[in-house]
């Protein structure tokens, strides 16, 4: 199949794992037995209705819990990111929500006897007004594209996708562990994800693939890739599902009480499987679609 460029309209500013314009406070929002029972919504229909409004061109923190804005408002400047997207079904957001509900208590559990720590876990399954919102792997860092390069920058990126061949593939989880942003403002809880080696090339993952072809294009628009490499060029990856936040680095004995908190309940990682067939580009407030091949 083709790669198709599938712009949306009037979407909120996109949210990335270590930089976030909106606030996702912790909720346990139960799914009504009518929506669980109804299929999903096919993913261009969230790229077209997604909406919020933008009420200030300033970083202004104190809006968005203390964060502050990866990259300051420039006129003439589009902030621009890569990333597959993921709409959890009712049984997958039932799943995530319960690891978060856990670990919610094992925090306010060793609260009691630590009283000096002030620790509080966020949620990034729901926005302010409890509607849900979908998770992401990212493939690029938060990066600028000029006015003038984003056609450019879409028209490269679709063709070496294609050239890569890559198809659509789903993605595992191996473990739940706390990532801090370069800044060290803030802390992530997140899940390791991994995808299904290369055909021929067991070293390399599909993921590894394509962020390499990411990277690559990236660069070429003088832009940081994702992911720092070693002497050799190597690519460390740290490929990742953001679930939790929080501004506050969690103590090596939090950390230890959640992950036996975690450890002891009934839901798998091994559970939770993320269908990548569409890599998400987000220019501004525009998204497009780039879909991969369809396996058959």
């Amino acid at each position: 199949m083709a790669h198709q460029r599938k712009p949306s309209l009037g979407l909120v500013d996109y949210s990335d794992s270590d930089d976030d314009d909106s606030k996702r406070p912790s909720s346990s929002h139960a799914q009504s037995p009518s929506s669980a029972s109804l299929p999903p919504l096919p993913s261009k229909f969230h790229d077209l209705y997604t909406t919020a409004p933008r009420l200030t061109k300033e970083d202004d923190p104190s809006a968005h819990g203390g964060r502050h804005r990866a990259i300051p408002h420039v006129e003439g400047n589009w902030p621009t990111h890569l990333y597959f997207e993921w709409h959890l079904t009712a049984p997958e957001l039932a799943n995530i929500g319960h690891l978060l509900q856990v670990a919610t208590e094992a925090i306010e559990s060793h609260g009691k006897f630590h009283s000096h720590e002030n620790f509080k876990l966020e949620s990034f399954l729901y926005s302010d007004l409890g509607t849900q919102l979908p998770l992401h792997i990212s493939m690029s860092r938060p990066i600028v594209l000029r006015t003038e390069e984003r056609d450019s920058f879409m028209t490269e990126l679709e063709r070496a996708l294609q050239r890569n061949g890559v198809q659509e593939f789903d993605v595992q989880f191996t473990s739940l562990e706390w990532v801090p942003n370069q800044d060290r403002t803030r802390w992530f809880w997140v899940m390791r994800a991994t995808g299904p080696a290369m055909p021929g090339q067991p070293r390399q993952t599909l993921l590894s693939s394509l962020l390499a072809t990411c990277n690559r294009v990236v660069r070429n628009h003088n832009q940081p890739g994702l992911y720092l490499t070693d002497a050799r060029g190597a690519t460390r990856e740290g490929f990742h599902v953001s679930i939790g936040w929080s501004l506050t680095e969690p103590s090596r004995d939090l950390s230890e009480a959640i992950s036996a908190a975690i450890s002891s309940n009934q839901t798998k990682l091994s559970d939770l499987t993320m269908k990548c067939d569409a890599l998400k580009v987000k220019i501004g407030n525009v998204v497009h679609a780039v879909e991969l091949r369809q396996t058959f």
